[in-house]
C-alpha cells in the first residue's frame, strides 16, 4: 500500500469538497480478472473455448460500467477483454448482473469464466487465478465538506460509521483491521441508483464517510 495522509481537494465545487487519499490497489485482470482453474469450471472452459462467460463490478468507473443486461459493458476491462478475445478468436458472453460474491460462487462452481474487476486477497489467491494487474485504483474516503476529520492512520476511522460497496475488499490488512475496530455498512449495488444512494447518505449525514476508489466518488460526484 502507498500511504498518502492529509486532504486532498479535488478541482470542483462541491458538497464533497475533500477526500482523502488512502491507498492504491492493484486492478487485476484478464483486466481486473480472476480465472478459474482445476475441476468442472477449466473442464467446461476447455469445452467451449469459442465463447469466455463474463462478468464482474458492474458500475466502477472507469474500470467498468454497465447499465443494465442488456447495454454493451463499457470500461478499461471489458474494452481490455473484447481485444483479447478477437486476437484469440473466442466470444464473450456477458452473464446477467448479479452481486460480486455470488459471482465469486459461480467462477468456483464453473458456471463462470471470468470475473472482471477484482482486488487481490490471499484467498481468493487460494482459489483462482489472477491475472496481471490491468492499472492501479486509487481508493479514497470520501466525506461531507464541513464534516472532515484527521485521517493519520486506520485507528482515526474508530468510532465513525462508514459504508462501501458490497462485497468490496480492500486488502488484507484492512479488511482485518476494519472486521474487528470499524463500524462499516455495506451498500448493495442497484443498477441506476447506487451512486445516488451513496451520495444521499453522506448528504443526508446517515454515515460519517464513504470507501470508494477515488476516480468513481469523483464521478458519483460530477452526476449527483
Amino acid at each position: 500500500m502507498v500511504w498518502c495522509p492529509g486532504y486532498i481537494y479535488p478541482d470542483r465545487n462541491t458538497p464533497f469538497g475533500r477526500w482523502t487519499w488512502f491507498a492504491r490497489m492493484p486492478v487485476l485482470m484478464l483486466a481486473g480478472l480472476l480465472i478459474f482453474a482445476g475441476g468442472q469450471g477449466t473442464g467446461q472452459a476447455a469445452a467451449r473455448c469459442d465463447t469466455i462467460r463474463v462478468n464482474g463490478a458492474f458500475d466502477w468507473y472507469p474500470v467498468i460500467m454497465r447499465p443494465n443486461d442488456t447495454e454493451a459493458a463499457g470500461g478499461v476491462l471489458p474494452m481490455t477483454v473484447a481485444e483479447i478475445a478477437r486476437r484469440i478468436g473466442t466470444d464473450v458472453e456477458y452473464l446477467p448482473i448479479t452481486p460480486f460474491k455470488r459471482q465469486l460462487v459461480q467462477l468456483n462452481n464453473g458456471k463462470l469464466d471470468v470475473v472482471l474487476g477484482a482486488y487481490w486477497t490471499e484467498e481468493r489467491a487460494r482459489q483462482f487465478h489472477y491475472s496481471s494487474a490491468v492499472l492501479e485504483d486509487e481508493v479514497a474516503i470520501f466525506v461531507l465538506q464541513g464534516k472532515e476529520f484527521p485521517l493519520r492512520d486506520w485507528q482515526d476511522l474508530k468510532g465513525r460509521l462508514g459504508i462501501r460497496p458490497f462485497g468490496g475488499s480492500y486488502g488484507e490488512a484492512f479488511d482485518a483491521f476494519a472486521k474487528d475496530n470499524l463500524t462499516l455498512q455495506s451498500v448493495v449495488p442497484i443498477p441506476g441508483e447506487f451512486r445516488s444512494n451513496m451520495l444521499s447518505m453522506l448528504l443526508n449525514e446517515n454515515v460519517d464517510y464513504a470507501i470508494l476508489g477515488r476516480f468513481h466518488g469523483l464521478k458519483m460526484i460530477e452526476e449527483g
